[in-house]
């Protein structure tokens, strides 16, 4: 683990030529929120209203990606069709 920590540039292993190339890179920092709310004695500092509406924000945004990429298929196919 603290080799894998340490080296956060990860190059993927390509199997064939044509592949493409890829790699990950680790920013190094930590991501997390400072809590709004004090310790509940036993070490949990969630906040599960903040925990549910960054989820149901997500879930959002999400679906609302998702039926945006479907109308732009939608008529894609529609004019390949030739309108019909």
């Amino acid at each position: 683990m603290k080799t894998a920590h340490q080296s956060r540039d990860h190059n993927l292993v390509r199997t064939h030529d044509n592949h493409i190339k890829g790699s990950t890179q680790g920013s190094g920092e930590l991501k997390f929120r400072i809590p709004n709310q004090p310790d509940t004695g036993d070490g949990n500092t969630v906040d599960v209203q903040i925990e549910r509406n960054t989820f149901l924000d997500n879930g959002l945004r999400y679906q609302a990606g998702m039926e945006f990429l479907n109308g732009k298929i939608t008529g894609m196919k529609k004019a390949l069709k030739g309108g019909q």
